[in-house]
């Protein structure tokens, strides 16, 4: 793994704690996972297996009823922020070697 591509995966983790305060529907947010996929796509081309996971992840609920108040759309954020980060730090840790020149 290239020394840019590290540093451009820990830069995507700290970006992270800063998104804990929003929402799924921010700016910030949708800025950090465009930037993040094409990271990933870049270094394990579009269908590889962090690009596909990573756009797996959910930051909203996948089941709305008359009960679900703001409670759950929070905690599915968080969690699919804890997930993301998850990845990205296996990614960082070489766990799944670059399939592309990165």
């Amino acid at each position: 793994m290239s020394e840019k591509l590290l540093r451009d995966l820990l830069s995507q983790i700290r970006v992270i704690e800063a998104l804990q305060s929003l929402s799924p529907y921010a700016e910030a947010f949708g800025e950090w996972h465009a930037a993040t996929e094409r990271l990933l796509a870049s270094a394990w081309g579009e269908h590889g297996r962090p690009a596909e996971d990573f756009r797996a992840i959910l930051y909203t609920p996948l089941f709305l009823s008359c009960r679900s108040g703001d409670t759950a759309f929070d905690e599915a954020y968080r969690e699919g922020l804890r997930e993301a980060e998850k990845l990205l730090r296996a990614l960082a840790a070489g766990e799944i070697p670059v399939d592309k020149a990165g």
